[in-house]
């Protein structure tokens, strides 16, 4: 079995190479959902275009952008629970580590980031993971990419609720 460093480190450079395609390719009404486990330990990563979950992707001037992007904030670190629901007799937990806007110097667009550290008490092969993210209309397709210790799985999503077997 590989160890849990060595799944990161190539998770990482998943997240980069595709952070690097995305941000070329920043495409309004997508997003991406990047799931590894290692085990019963795992991580994710939300990725989107910050007008899609936001509504604009500039620096939030007024009360009112400033108060979405709070809600928002807080829908993914406090409800992550609604928008990917594990299976509950796996029990996992998961804990933000970064939730919040991307942006590079001088860019105009910028995205919204989420990511977790994830711990389940039961293995997640053969399960089922439900995406939920009408909360957010403007994304109209999401690419899900899932990796758990030799399951590899990719698909994309274009209507939520969406139950993918992990199998």
């Amino acid at each position: 079995m590989r160890n849990f460093s060595t799944l990161i480190l190539v998770f990482s450079c998943a997240l980069s190479v595709h952070a690097g395609v995305h941000k070329h390719a920043h495409v309004h009404g997508s997003a991406s959902l990047q799931i590894a486990f290692e085990g019963l330990k795992g991580k994710i990563e939300f990725r989107s275009p910050s007008e899609s979950v936001l509504g604009f992707e500039h620096i939030p001037r007024s009360q009112v952008e400033k108060t979405q992007v709070a809600q928002v904030t807080s829908a993914f670190k406090e409800d992550l629970k609604t928008l990917i629901q594990f299976e509950s007799s796996l029990n996992c937990e998961a804990t933000p580590i970064n939730v919040g806007i991307k942006s590079e110097k001088n860019e105009k667009h910028s995205d919204f980031v989420a990511e977790y550290d994830v711990q389940c008490q039961k293995p997640l092969a053969g399960s089922q993971l439900t995406l939920d993210f009408r909360r957010f209309p403007a994304i109209e397709k999401l690419d899900f990419t899932f990796l758990v210790d030799e399951l590899q799985k990719s698909s994309q999503v274009k209507k939520f609720p969406a139950q993918v077997p992990l199998r």
